[in-house]
């Protein structure tokens, strides 16, 4: 029997169709509470006095670059109080949360004192009580990644869920990936990195959104984006960035980092700098997966130590593209970063990527890329840019980024205003 087009015995035609109904019922469920919860903070509001209160659930200090002029802009506007709730790191290699790390620190430094442990030195937990919050944003819309209490299920019953997206799609296909509907469901604000993102998702959450007004998914710009367009430093055409991607499975991205590696060794050893920025999951799930041991990453690292090769592993990495000339990278998010600074871009896709099949935003800055499929495509773009000088495509990134990215110039300060007017329009006390 062919099922969908795989090959089904009739013995486990019950047990699948039991399954997927199962899978179907929770889901409705799990639908039909976070609208009724939606709603429940629609009617009943809170009412106090004083500035909005307004959380920051934090745990990943490399993706904080999305949130943190947001946060920053409300620690000087009297209408907003803001806090950093910090999470411990999650372990990807155990699958666990873990106990704390650097991030405890980074983020106590990025709070100037205004913070929540949300482990305390007991083991505990902090919870978050109703009317605590008038506001929480998430830095990731994974679910799995926090405690239960912090989930987006369990804070949709007591206060508005907001998200500004840690990274943009790539491809079309992400949606399912970057936007789950466990954690989007129970959102009241979105502030999407572009347009079209809008449009898909008042479509997907069509009744919650456009009918009962429920969500509200908009575009006020980017703060990434925001800020990338002010990094204008001049290109010397000399330091190369490497972002080799995390994961070599070529339906999310694709690497090549064992492929391209000696080239990059070569040229640091010829030419000099080369800097490497792996994918913070990467050298995890290259252990996990068997791709190498940890006695192979020690001394893959060794190695770069004495040719002289940077490990860039600056939580802020916007510093890192401000010393940068030239980003090459596999399928990733920060490309569209550090394109707004006008440099040059080489992206290496997989084979079975084509243009047909990326985001609309990575479709618009395409014509400014560099593409190499091979280490020889590679080899050349760097030839002709570090050594040559030569870079033909820089006056088409500027038209992209005149054309394409300008209205992100006031992203945070709209990001702000929206908040406030949310406010405003459910809640009848003075501010």
């Amino acid at each position: 029997m062919q099922i969908h087009g795989h090959e089904v015995k009739w013995y486990e035609v019950p047990n699948k169709a039991v399954g997927y109904t199962y899978r179907r019922i929770c889901e409705k469920v799990k639908e039909r509470s976070a609208e009724k919860y939606l709603k429940q903070l629609q009617e009943h509001p809170h009412h106090h006095a004083g500035p909005i209160k307004v959380g920051f659930i934090v745990q990943m200090p490399e993706v904080w670059d999305k949130e943190k002029p947001v946060f920053d802009l409300m620690l000087e506007d009297e209408h907003f109080d803001p806090t950093l709730i910090i999470v411990p790191a999650y372990d990807f290699a155990r699958s666990i949360l873990s106990n704390y790390g650097r991030e405890k620190q980074f983020f106590i430094d990025e709070s100037k004192n205004n913070y929540i442990l949300a482990k305390k030195e007991d083991g505990s937990w902090t919870d978050i009580h109703p009317g605590e919050f008038d506001y929480i944003f998430y830095q990731r819309p994974y679910n799995h990644y926090l405690p239960k209490h912090l989930r987006s299920f369990a804070l949709v019953k007591k206060t508005k869920l907001c998200y500004i997206p840690y990274a943009t799609t790539e491809k079309k296909e992400d949606d399912l990936v970057t936007r789950p509907k466990d954690f989007f469901q129970d959102l009241t604000i979105f502030f999407a990195e572009d347009k079209e993102t809008v449009d898909t998702l008042n479509h997907i959450y069509h009744i919650t959104a456009k009918i009962k007004n429920l969500q509200h998914f908009t575009f006020e710009g980017y703060p990434a984006f925001e800020n990338a367009l002010k990094d204008s430093g001049e290109c010397n055409y000399y330091k190369v960035l490497w972002t080799p991607r995390w994961t070599y499975d070529s339906n999310i991205g694709g690497s090549h980092f064992f492929e391209y590696l000696p080239g990059f060794e070569k040229l640091q050893s010829e030419e000099g700098g080369v800097a490497i920025r792996p994918h913070p999951l990467m050298w995890e799930n290259f252990i996990k997966t068997g791709r190498c041991s940890g006695k192979e990453m020690n001394e893959i690292k060794k190695r770069w130590k004495k040719i002289g090769i940077v490990e860039d592993v600056n939580e802020k990495i916007e510093d890192t593209f401000s010393t940068t000339d030239i980003l090459v990278s596999d399928l990733s998010s920060v490309i569209a970063i550090f394109f707004l600074s006008s440099k040059p871009v080489i992206l290496c896709p997989m084979d079975n990527f084509t243009s047909e099949a990326y985001s609309t935003l990575l479709t618009s800055i395409l014509p400014g890329l560099y593409i190499a499929h091979t280490w020889k495509e590679l080899e050349y773009y760097l030839h002709m840019l570090k050594d040559k000088k030569e870079d033909p495509l820089l006056e088409i990134r500027k038209k992209i980024i005149q054309d394409c990215f300008a209205v992100n110039r006031n992203a945070t300060n709209n990001i702000i205003e929206y908040i406030l007017d949310n406010y405003k329009s459910n809640d009848t006390s003075t501010i």
